[in-house]
């Protein structure tokens, strides 16, 4: 009997060891879920909400391997995965590509508002390459910038002021370092944004021939010089629109400025233009790669 109730009592121990393994076995580790993943398609995996591993009748284990890095939250204090449609950007390098109508502010002579230039408007096209962090994005830029010249102006000491049509343009080259934040709204497509940057830039006066140059008697050359190099800034705002995981169009208002530039010009001696300011309303595509 005493041996009996022994071997009675091991297979108790032995049973009680067995499920207590179970239980241990069936413990969640932390970042793992209950369930089923609920009914939807996305474009990178289900949806596991905060709440999900609440339920007791949720059975099985959701694996982790269905999430993604860019689709990681807090999920009850644990990693998992989200994405309601456009929730989490994309990580991961891009290319930009846009063009713009702009409009040049027009410029002086520092000290003299008789020497001046008025500009018609111009066109601007960007390229740049970046990478998204998130809803935070950083790229570096290449724009180029051009004007046809309307109207010169020219206030020449002890001579007189003179002011005419003119032939010729006035373009401007600028590399800058931008950053912006992208404003995501519910699961909607459309994206706000708005970014800022630095960099520096250089501008040419192209065949530059005022009508009153030939009474001046100027050749019929026109002028051609370079300005110094100059720390310019931009402040962008506009709206992106997702047209697939990989690429978005985008399109908003730009603001370009550069303090006064110096010319060395002949031959009319230097020219000391006030400022480089544009007004930009660009539209352009970004693809993520």
């Amino acid at each position: 009997m005493i041996r009996h109730r022994r071997a009675l009592g091991f297979h108790l121990a032995a049973l009680i060891v067995g499920i207590a393994s179970l239980a241990v076995g069936a413990t969640p580790a932390q970042g793992q879920f209950f369930g089923p993943p609920p009914a939807g398609n996305f474009s990178s995996g289900p949806v596991v909400p905060a709440n999900f591993a609440s339920s007791a009748a949720d059975a099985d284990w959701y694996s982790s391997e269905n999430s993604t890095t860019a689709e990681t939250v807090l999920v009850n204090g644990s990693s998992g995965c989200c994405e309601p449609a456009g929730c989490c950007a994309d990580y991961g390098w891009y290319v930009m590509l846009s063009g713009a109508v702009q409009s040049r502010d027009d410029v002086h002579e520092i000290g003299d508002p008789a020497t001046f230039l008025l500009f018609d408007e111009g066109f601007a096209i960007n390229a740049a390459l970046g990478h998204q962090f998130d809803l935070f994005r950083m790229d570096f830029e290449y724009s180029y910038f051009n004007n046809q010249v309307e109207t010169a102006g020219a206030g020449i000491p002890n001579v007189g002021n003179f002011v005419g049509d003119c032939v010729g343009n006035v373009s401007v080259k600028a590399y800058t370092l931008n950053g912006y934040y992208d404003l995501v709204i519910g699961e909607s497509r459309f994206k706000p944004y708005v970014g800022a940057g630095i960099g520096l830039m250089q501008s040419e006066i192209n065949s530059l021939f005022p009508s009153f140059f030939p009474a001046l008697g100027a050749g019929t050359g026109g002028v051609n010089t370079t300005s110094n190099v100059k720390l310019c800034y931009q402040v962008r705002a506009g709206v992106s629109y997702e047209l697939s995981d990989r690429t978005e169009l985008f399109s908003g208002y730009r603001f370009f400025d550069a303090g006064p530039l110096t010319f060395a010009g002949e031959p009319f001696g230097v020219f000391h233009p006030n400022g480089a300011t544009f007004h930009n309303f660009e539209a352009g595509l970004r693809v993520r790669f």
